[in-house]
C-alpha cells in the first residue's frame, strides 16, 4: 500500500478515534487503527477502523492520492503524535508488510503495526432491529443535553449510558445518574413500526456527534443488544449496556406550585460568582425566591461566602428557599441556547424541574440537597 495523505483532516479523524485508544493497551488490537484504502469511486478515501470490543467505528477520509492498494493496521498512539509535529501538509504512507513508513520532505519514520489475521472480524451481529432516521441538528441537541447526567459510579452500571428508547413516531434520549435527570424526545425523519429500548454507551453517541456532518442525516438501529449509527461516512457500532433502566417518567410532576422565569445568562453570571466561595464537598447552593427576585447564597464555612441578587418573573407561587448541587445547575445551563428559562418547584424537599420556553421537547429535572432543619 501507498498513500498520499492530506495531514491536516487525517489527523482530525486519527484524533477522533483516539477516544476509544487505552493509554495503556493490554493488548495491541486496542488503539490500533485499520487502514484500508478505497478507489472505487471518483474520490480517493480511506476507510479507518478501530474498536475496543464494546464500541467499533468505521469512518470515511478523503485522501489526495492513491499509489498501490492495500490495508494497514497501526497502532494510533504512536501515529497520531508523529502525524501531528509534522509540518507539510502532503504526507506519504507506505506499507512493508505490516510496517508503516511516513516520509514527507527530508524525514522518515517506522511504525511496527498488527498483520491483517491479528485483527478481530468487522462484521456486527445479525439481529432484528428497529430503525429510524434522525438529522443531525436533533442528534446533536439530544446528546449534548443528555449526555451531562450520565452515571460515572461503577456501582450504578445500568446508568452508565443514554437510554434511546423508540416509539411509533418519537425518539426518547434519556439519562439519570439517579440525582438528575436529562430527557429529550426528538421527531425521526423515517419512523419507527416497532417500539424498542436500549442503553448506549456514552462514547459510542459522543463519536456520534465528531463525525457526523453538516446536513447529514443518521439511521438509527436498535436491538435489545447493541446499537448502530450509519451514515455515508461512517457506521458505529455499539454493545448495550446491561440492565433495567428506571421509568424516569415517572418522576416528572404533573403539577407545581411555583413558577418562575430567569434570563439564562444573568443566573450562569451569578452562579459562576457563587461557585468560587462554595464549600468544596458539597458544592451546595441555596436559592430563595419571592416577588420577582432571586437571592444565591454560598459559603464555605470560616473561609468565604457570597451573596448575589438577580431580577425574575415568578409565574406562579413564591416564598422558597431550596439548596442545589451548584455543579448541576451549571451543567444545565452551560448547554443550554435559551435566552430564557423555567425553573418549577413544589417545595424544597421535591424534585425541580427545568425547562426551555421555546424547546417544549427538552426536560431536566434536579433532586434538592436536603438538611432535616430546612425540610418541610
Amino acid at each position: 500500500m501507498k498513500v498520499v495523505l492530506d495531514r491536516q483532516p487525517f489527523v482530525e479523524v486519527l484524533s477522533n478515534l483516539s477516544l476509544l485508544a487505552p493509554s495503556r493497551p493490554t493488548t495491541p488490537i486496542l488503539g490500533a487503527v485499520k487502514l484500508s484504502t478505497d478507489s472505487k469511486g471518483k474520490t480517493p478515501y480511506f476507510n479507518l477502523y478501530t474498536t475496543d470490543f464494546e464500541i467499533s467505528v468505521s469512518v470515511k477520509c478523503q485522501i489526495k492520492k492513491i499509489m498501490d492498494e492495500g490495508t494497514l493496521i497501526l497502532p494510533i498512539g504512536k501515529l497520531l503524535p508523529i502525524l501531528r509535529e509534522l509540518q507539510s501538509d502532503d504526507v506519504t504512507l507506505e506499507s512493508d508488510l505490516a510496517v508503516g513508513l511516513i516520509s514527507v520532505e527530508q524525514e522518515s519514520y517506522k511504525i511496527v503495526g498488527l498483520s491483517e489475521a491479528e485483527y478481530p472480524d468487522q462484521s456486527a451481529p445479525s439481529e432484528q432491529t428497529t430503525n429510524v432516521v434522525l438529522p443531525k441538528e436533533q442528534l446533536t441537541e439530544a446528546i449534548k443535553k443528555v449526555l451531562i447526567s450520565v452515571s460515572n459510579e461503577p456501582i450504578r452500571y445500568c446508568l452508565s449510558g443514554i437510554r434511546i428508547n423508540i416509539t411509533d413516531d418519537k425518539v426518547n434520549f434519556i439519562s439519570t445518574d439517579g440525582r438528575r435527570i436529562s430527557l429529550l424526545e426528538t421527531n425521526p425523519e423515517k419512523k419507527s413500526q416497532t417500539n424498542l429500548g436500549t442503553t448506549v454507551p456514552p462514547k459510542a453517541l459522543q463519536l456520534l456527534r465528531k463525525f457526523i456532518q453538516e446536513s447529514e442525516v443518521a439511521n438509527i438501529a436498535i436491538s435489545e443488544n447493541y446499537s448502530k449509527f450509519t451514515s455515508k461516512t461512517f457506521e458505529i457500532f455499539a454493545r448495550s449496556i446491561e440492565g433495567s433502566y428506571p421509568d424516569v417518567k415517572a418522576a416528572i410532576p404533573e403539577l407545581h406550585k411555583i413558577k418562575a422565569e430567569l434570563n439564562r445568562s444573568d443566573f450562569l453570571s451569578c452562579l459562576n460568582r457563587i461557585s468560587l466561595v462554595t464549600n468544596r464537598e458539597t458544592r451546595a447552593v441555596t436559592l430563595t425566591l419571592e416577588n420577582n427576585k432571586l437571592t444565591l447564597e454560598g459559603q464555605e464555612a470560616g473561609a468565604s461566602e457570597g451573596k448575589a441578587v438577580m431580577k425574575c418573573n415568578t409565574l406562579n407561587g413564591s416564598g422558597l428557599k431550596i439548596r442545589f448541587k451548584i455543579d448541576y445547575l451549571l451543567d444545565f445551563l452551560n448547554n443550554s441556547d435559551s435566552e430564557k428559562i423555567i425553573v418549577q418547584f413544589n417545595s424544597n424537599t421535591e424534585i425541580a424541574t427545568f425547562n426551555e420556553p421555546d424547546n417544549k421537547n427538552y426536560t431536566y429535572l434536579l433532586m434538592p440537597i436536603v438538611l432535616r432543619d430546612e425540610a418541610e
